[in-house]
């Protein structure tokens, strides 16, 4: 009653079948015609890399897959976790030719929350073939302390690059720059926290913007990628000193006001006596 039969087959392989009905009785086997067909199926990639997720602003972070351009027809599936929750599709992306396929996920907050993706990969026939390693943002966030004049950074470690991060490079860029400079490394192993001293910085306005780069160990790809965290601004509130005693001919006998962290340009300082006279004035915070 079953004219149909399941054939096992390996890919890329030549095949040709006949049908034998045998007979009941004693009649000869009756053969059909033969047919003979290919396996063809579709390369798959032998290899896909989460290479890193970088912040490219508040708004807008940056996925980037390392790929294997060998592949044939294969689509990679691009999976997002907010804040260490359930994992959910975001967009599908097709193989293209370069190495990096790249995607720009619009839809985040990347000064508070950190998101973690990973990527899965389907061959030319819409099979899964296996998931990535994930990757997930860096988050950093400054505070600041005016008795110590220190301002205090603490970030999340990145993860998941396949040799782990090498070094953790911290950036600074005073209010008044545009460009952010090299400050200082901290190692991957300990704490993800740096305090910086700024009290060589008191006759600047106060504002101090940072950004963290993690790097990563060399991989076996023979590539290190960067990921750079959100920029994070402290601002340290203004410090003004003024003397409440002055001894004439001794030696505190100059009534000069000390101050940091404001703009020295719109500085003023008037002196009235009870009777409420000015008696001094001043622009200049040196005199």
């Amino acid at each position: 009653d079953t004219l149909q039969y399941d054939l096992e087959i390996a890919p890329n392989m030549d095949y040709c079948v006949y049908v034998e009905a045998l007979s009941n009785g004693e009649q000869r086997a009756s053969t059909s015609n033969r047919s003979c067909f290919t396996t063809l199926y579709p390369q798959v990639v032998d290899y896909a890399y989460n290479s890193r997720v970088t912040t490219i602003d508040d708004r807008t972070l940056e996925v980037e897959l390392f790929q294997d351009p060998n592949g044939v027809g294969t689509t990679y599936a691009l999976y997002r976790s907010e804040a260490g929750q359930s994992f959910q599709p975001i967009t599908t992306l097709n193989q293209n030719t370069d190495p990096n396929l790249t995607y720009t996920d619009t839809d985040v907050d990347a000064r508070n929350i950190i998101y973690t993706y990973k990527w899965v990969v389907f061959d030319g026939c819409g099979q899964e073939l296996f998931e990535t390693n994930t990757a997930r943002n860096v988050v950093l966030k400054t505070s600041t302390d005016k008795n110590d004049l220190v301002n205090t950074l603490r970030w999340n470690r990145y993860e998941d690059w396949e040799e782990g991060v090498l070094e953790y490079e911290v950036y600074r860029k005073l209010g008044s720059e545009q460009d952010f400079t090299f400050l200082s490394i901290v190692p991957s192993e300990g704490e993800m926290i740096y305090e910086d001293d700024i009290e060589d910085f008191l006759e600047d306005e106060g504002q101090f913007c940072y950004k963290i780069v993690a790097v990563e160990t060399e991989n076996s790809f023979s590539f290190q990628s960067i990921s750079e965290s959100n920029i994070s601004c402290a601002t340290q509130e203004p410090l003004m000193w003024i003397p409440n005693t002055i001894v004439l001919n001794g030696n505190n006998d100059i009534f000069k006001p000390v101050a940091g962290f404001i703009d020295f340009e719109s500085y003023e300082m008037e002196i009235f006596n009870k009777w409420g006279e000015k008696i001094f004035y001043s622009n200049n915070i040196e005199e």
